[in-house]
């Protein structure tokens, strides 16, 4: 529930001022994005303005990586696949949550480089291929770790 939720960012004296990078992770179709719009609504009536961002995309540059990756009518080889979603996502961490944070705001995202060590790592086979390389790629490229991963 929400108030175990708010409890738990709370704890150790965090303050409502602070902002929070939370993300929720899940399979394709298992309401991530109802999950993300229902928790902003249950902030909001906290008083907790909170920002929605979507992976991939959530800034001009993330968002045309976006169109390519999920809507190209050429093949996207797993390898440039994966650097793709991590060049979206150092675009977003970088230019649009990290100074939302700094502002105090809340963000949300529903997903984030679980998602990537799922699809591209375990689902496209790059992780067998190399995975402390890919799996170095992937921390890299998370430029803010989540005050809450579900």
């Amino acid at each position: 529930p929400i108030q175990d939720l708010l409890e738990y960012l709370y704890k150790g004296g965090n303050k409502v001022s602070q902002g929070k990078y939370i993300v929720i992770e899940g399979d394709e179709g298992s309401g991530k994005g109802t999950q993300v719009e229902q928790l902003e609504r249950h902030l909001a009536h906290a008083g907790i303005y909170c920002e929605l961002v979507r992976e991939p995309g959530g800034d001009p540059v993330a968002e045309q990586l976006r169109e390519i990756l999920k809507f190209s009518e050429h093949e996207i080889v797993p390898l440039a696949e994966v650097f793709g979603f991590l060049m979206a996502r150092v675009q977003v961490l970088e230019l649009v949550v990290k100074p939302l944070l700094a502002e105090g705001t809340w963000v949300l995202s529903d997903r984030s480089t679980l998602s990537t060590i799922v699809y591209q790592g375990v689902m496209r086979g790059l992780i067998e291929q190399n995975s402390e390389g890919f799996l170095a790629a992937c921390q890299l490229a998370q430029l803010v770790e989540p005050d809450l991963l579900r």
